[in-house]
């Protein structure tokens, strides 16, 4: 019996000293990371005032690189788990004047460096092709990065370039013609595409002529596109994702456009909303032509038809290291076999409301 007890009160002891050591070292560790700090911040356009992405930022103590990171499309990058001490911030992208900047980092800081890079037009004396890169898009790993200047190259029957007139282009994605607004993307249904607008589920995206949709170059800031492979962050579909990133309006001067085609009419206005440099406000409308159009130019009138208006209000916070948006988009299609026949009419409507906020929080991660 006092054998056992003994036992007893040994093995107990064991067990406190091994909690008292464990509890020991995730103070320690606890303190170590209340040591550590953090490095993060937004890298913008200085002249558009629009997120860059994809620029490369490192982080050098004297000539040796410590980190390295690759701004998202929002602009951001993070460094956390930094030792104190000093170092240099170097941001560079092709097109932009490269930054630096030194600081020193203490115990626990968790630091904004935020930058607004200068746009330098780069001069090439001469290029020489080595190899078949992956065309006028980037890829990886099944993603395809589409921004805005490459919907500029590819021909429409408007004044500037469409989303949906790029993604024809693609291998694997087939359009139907007039009176469908569908993509059939390598073999799938277009029910088993998600298209999303800063995250925002788009249902009819593409207007009923095939030729056109709710995201004209104008408007676009970049779109992911897969046509598969694509992870669990987009489940629900099981063809392809394009998810499509809005640029804000420009935060320093007041814009306006306007466009007229045989088939589409379109007007735009951004600028300052309260405060320049800070804030800013985006109007587009934009409305089909081809009702007025298709007597003179095909002979007779076509059914068809289509309308959108687009409203984004941004707000962009350098100081306190946060960018927030507000978009509204309203989009209506209409259209049929017969102009003299109602029941062969069709039609949809999209009415989409949200909003989104990055805010770089102090604290060290």
């Amino acid at each position: 019996m006092n054998k056992h007890i003994h036992l007893h009160r040994r093995t107990t002891a064991w067990a406190f000293l091994l909690l008292v050591l464990a509890a020991g070292e995730a103070v320690d560790a606890s303190n170590a990371r209340a040591q550590t700090a953090s490095v993060q911040g937004i890298v913008l356009d200085s002249s558009s005032t629009q997120p860059v992405q994809g620029a490369e930022v490192t982080l050098e103590q004297g000539e040796q690189k410590v980190r390295g990171a690759v701004t998202d499309r929002n602009g951001l990058f993070q460094f956390g788990g930094m030792e104190p001490g000093r170092y240099t911030l170097r941001i560079e992208s092709l097109g932009y004047v490269t930054h630096e900047e030194t600081f020193v980092l203490k115990s626990g800081e968790a630091r904004t460096a935020n930058c607004s890079l200068q746009v330098d037009p780069v001069q090439l004396e001469g290029i020489n092709v080595a190899s078949q890169g992956p065309g006028a898009v980037r890829r990886k790993l099944g993603m395809q990065i589409i921004t805005s200047q490459q919907l500029a190259q590819i021909p429409t029957p408007a004044a500037t370039g469409d989303l949906v007139s790029y993604l024809k282009t693609q291998p694997g994605v087939v359009g139907t013609g007039d009176r469908g607004g569908q993509l059939f993307i390598r073999g799938g249904t277009p029910s088993e595409d998600l298209v999303l607008m800063d995250g925002m589920l788009v249902y009819e995206p593409f207007h009923i002529t095939g030729l056109f949709s709710a995201f004209p170059e104008f408007l676009i800031q970049s779109a992911d596109f897969f046509a598969g492979g694509f992870g669990a962050k987009y489940s629900g579909r099981m063809s392809s994702v394009l998810d499509v990133q809005m640029r804000d309006g420009n935060r320093n001067e007041t814009e306006a456009t306007g466009s007229a085609s045989p088939f589409l009419s379109a007007a735009s206005v951004e600028g300052p909303l309260l405060q320049k440099g800070r804030d800013s406000y985006l109007v587009s409308v934009r409305r089909s032509l081809i009702r007025e159009t298709s007597p003179w130019l095909y002979g007779q009138k076509q059914p068809l038809g289509f309308d959108s208006e687009y409203f984004r209000m941004s707000e962009l916070n350098a100081d306190g290291g946060s960018r927030c948006s507000l978009t509204l988009m309203r989009s209506r299609d209409w259209g049929g076999l017969d102009p003299n026949d109602p029941v062969s009419h069709v039609g949809w409507t999209n009415l989409v409301i949200g909003g989104r906020c990055t805010k770089l929080v102090g604290a060290t991660f």
